[in-house]
């Protein structure tokens, strides 16, 4: 229920503060950064249906931006790019994020499914590594 919370709050605190002079950041982490916003501005609605679903969603997000700029200040990121999206941006970016998500769940579980089924296999990985 916190979480849900966070998203008229980001929205509220940046209309106010509006976009601060963050350092200029590459476009996979302002695609991230989107997903986080999107994440948290839906999160209310994502609980409903999935209750922990937006926390596990907003932390997946994290930990993308996080694992490339492990430096970043979120906070100067987030207050950058929150006024730049508009109601439609958000849900352009929930429908992108969404996918993304259920990509990535659907190779957790078949991941999780061959281990299962053959916890001893010295196979190569049948999903190639993947980029950023």
């Amino acid at each position: 229920m916190r979480v849900s919370l966070l998203g008229p709050a980001i929205i509220v605190l940046t209309g106010w503060l509006g976009a601060s002079a963050a350092a200029a950041m590459d476009s996979a982490t302002r695609d991230d950064l989107q997903c986080f916003i999107a994440i948290t501005a839906g999160s209310e609605q994502m609980e409903k249906m999935a209750p922990g679903s937006s926390q596990v969603a907003a932390m997946y997000f994290f930990g993308r931006i996080d694992g490339r700029d492990p430096n970043l200040d979120l906070e100067a990121a987030i207050r950058q790019v929150a006024p730049t999206m508009g109601p439609a941006d958000v849900a352009r970016a929930a429908v992108r994020c969404g996918k993304m998500l259920t990509a990535r769940g659907h190779t957790m579980l078949a991941v999780g499914q061959h281990l299962m089924l053959d916890p001893q296999a010295k196979q190569k990985s049948s999903h190639p590594p993947r980029g950023s």
